[in-house]
């Protein structure tokens, strides 16, 4: 909808300063934050400013224009009066207004709306900590490759930190203790991790339980696949692949029954890396990307240690949120899953399984597809904040 300009605000102001100061990182496609009173409206809007408008374009869905934030307005109004054109994210949430630039142009005819030039990163007195101007400070890095490259740095500080529950996200507390406890159902539900919600894949097994009893591989082989399609048909959460999950449960639990005496620990039990990845990989659906998470969240949750395992050879697992925050670090310029393995492999050469984790946390906690929260990222200040890299669609895909 349209949105008239406000004639008078006492945000106008601030605005306006910090525009005026920061337009070099506004032309270089980078945020600015403005902090404000910490009352007001928390949202988010996509903003359309047209050049000689008295008003300007919001996707907006309240239908109560009264009800509109005064602070965006504000915000507006100010990239308008200092001839800012074009379509940006401006977004407020507890005292810190955001101005996210997307598309823009600058009018260098009013005499308010001088040239500046983009931003050289390459220059590190171009960016000049101000804490005072409240403006996320980008340090100088340089896309070196191998593990001296600074984002990789903040990448593994930030892994130490993770607790291995974070990478067992449920939507039921009892979820995550029988994966804990049961290896089957960690077992299990790893096998199905395939363009699923994570929550979703490590909550299968609970429900899973609910529905037959005791969770045990024994109970799987005595049935057809048929009937085990009939048992998924009827949890409240499904796997993506509603079709192929029956065939790799049967497979799974007759390889746990058939070869390992029904005990799904046994697998990785006194086995070397290889082995764990070939076992799973006999399975329908686990490839070499499924197979390496596993190895990699047993050595880093379950304190598994292999000693044939060779961390140069163990790359991350390509998913939605691995490769969205691989393309706005500036890994990766397309979205797909080969530049993504070779990426981790150059930046992170000893051990491209070690950044899995941390950038995984980072896609689902702030780095998310609509409303990246950059300033509570622990790589905001190493980031190029390539924020239209987002061409995944709500399904894992690439669109």
């Amino acid at each position: 909808m349209r949105i008239a300009y406000p004639k008078r605000s006492k945000f106008l102001k601030p605005c306006e300063d910090a525009i005026r100061k920061n337009k070099k990182f506004l032309l270089a496609g980078f945020p600015i934050l403005i902090k404000l009173s910490p009352q007001g409206y928390n949202g988010k809007f996509h903003v359309n400013i047209d050049k000689n408008s008295n008003s300007f374009k919001v996707d907006w869905k309240n239908p109560d224009p009264t009800r509109f934030p005064v602070r965006v307005k504000a915000a507006a109004y100010a990239l308008y009066k200092m001839g800012f054109y074009g379509s940006f994210i401006i977004s407020h949430e507890t005292g810190i207004l955001t101005i996210q630039p997307i598309s823009l142009s600058l009018d260098n005819k009013n005499n308010s709306k001088e040239c500046v030039e983009p931003i050289d990163l390459q220059k590190k007195d171009d960016i000049e900590k101000s804490p005072s101007e409240l403006l996320t400070v980008y340090k100088k890095f340089e896309p070196e490759g191998g593990s001296k490259d600074i984002r990789v740095k903040f990448l593994l500080e930030f892994g130490k930190t993770i607790n291995p529950r974070e990478l067992f996200p449920v939507l039921h507390d009892d979820a995550a203790l029988l994966i804990g406890k049961n290896p089957f159902a960690f077992a299990l539900a790893a096998a199905l991790d395939r363009g699923t919600r994570a929550e979703i894949i490590w909550t299968i097994p609970y429900y899973l339980q609910k529905e037959i009893g005791e969770l045990k591989p024994a109970f799987f082989v005595d049935e057809d696949i048929n009937e085990i399609k009939k048992i998924i048909q009827k949890l409240p959460i499904k796997p993506r692949y509603v079709n192929d999950a029956p065939r790799t449960i049967k497979e799974l639990s007759e390889i746990v029954v058939n070869e390992f005496n029904g005990d799904a620990s046994k697998i990785w039990k006194n086995k070397s890396a290889e082995e764990v990845k070939t076992t799973f990989q006999r399975v329908h659906g686990v490839g070499p990307g499924i197979s390496s998470m596993i190895v990699l969240l047993l050595e880093r949750c379950f304190g598994i240690h292999f000693n044939d395992l060779d961390h140069r050879n163990m790359n991350v697992k390509p998913d939605i949120h691995i490769i969205r925050v691989f393309g706005r670090l500036g890994f990766i310029s397309q979205p797909n899953e080969k530049e993504v393995l070779e990426a981790a492999r150059k930046f992170s050469p000893e051990y491209p399984g070690a950044i899995d984790a941390p950038v995984w946390v980072i896609g689902r906690k702030w780095c998310t597809a609509d409303t990246p929260q950059c300033i509570h990222c622990p790589v905001n200040e190493v980031c190029p904040k390539n924020i239209t890299f987002n061409n995944l669609n709500e399904n894992g895909g690439v669109d």
